[in-house]
Order: structure tokens, then C-alpha cells, then sequence
């Protein structure tokens, strides 16, 4: 599947997600958001704040998506803000939705091979 990342720092292709994953701005933050290239949907966002990540899957246009859910109770993370888009106003994520940035790089891989997300990658999602 050809994927299109549009992140803080412009519009990339598939080969290029290592280096995108790397990005923050100098507030530490970033948010990825990845499509099939030919098409808006399914939609994977990754909600990037340094090493954490908080996960929205969108399988199609009026669904209101997915959101990871951390079932790791001694990682979870409080207070900690995001923003989805470069001059978009940063919001607080559930704490149980906070997910290690490496468990939101392996769900965009999947992702990226077959344009959908497996259950089994997290222990559960919740959706919205």
C-alpha cells in the first residue's frame, strides 16, 4: 500500500516514516497522520509528544474512530498534551489512552502494509 504521511513538517511517502517518526518540534511534539495515497480512508493519527503517543484509527469518513487504550497501569502518564495540527491548539489525552511512541510506531507499520489495524496490536481500543 502506497501511504501518504502529512506531519508538522510537510507531506511525505512510506520510505521516508523512520525520519518522520524522528521529528518534533521544539516543543516535543508532532502528529502523523497516514492514508492510503489514493484515497482519505481508513486514517491512522499518531499523537506524538517526545516518547509518547496517544492513537486514532478512522476506518471510514462518519466513523468516529478509535482511540488507543493503555491497559499498562504503571506507564500511564498524566497531564500530558498533544496537538493534531502544527498551529492547532494542544489538548490533554487520557491518561489510559497514553501509549509508548514505539507501541504507536509498530501499529503504523501494520498500518502500512495492509491499510487496516488488527485487533491484537493493542490489547484493546476504545472507541469513540
Amino acid at each position: 500500500m502506497a501511504v501518504k504521511i502529512n506531519d508538522f513538517s510537510g507531506t511525505h511517502r512510506s520510505a521516508d516514516f523512520a525520519k518522520v517518526a524522528l521529528y518534533r518540534d521544539q516543543s516535543g511534539l508532532n502528529s502523523l497522520w497516514l492514508s492510503d495515497d489514493q484515497r482519505e480512508f481508513p486514517r491512522l493519527n499518531i499523537a506524538l509528544n517526545n516518547d509518547l503517543a496517544v492513537v486514532h484509527y478512522f476506518p471510514s469518513r462518519r466513523h468516529p474512530g478509535f482511540q488507543s487504550k493503555n491497559n499498562d497501569k504503571e506507564r500511564v502518564a498524566a497531564n500530558v498534551f498533544f496537538r493534531l495540527e502544527k498551529k492547532g491548539e494542544p489538548w490533554l489525552a487520557p491518561s489510559q489512552a497514553t501509549v509508548p511512541a514505539a507501541t504507536a510506531f509498530f501499529i503504523a507499520a501494520q498500518f502500512m502494509k495492509s491499510g487496516l489495524i488488527s485487533p491484537l496490536t493493542l490489547s484493546s481500543w476504545t472507541e469513540l
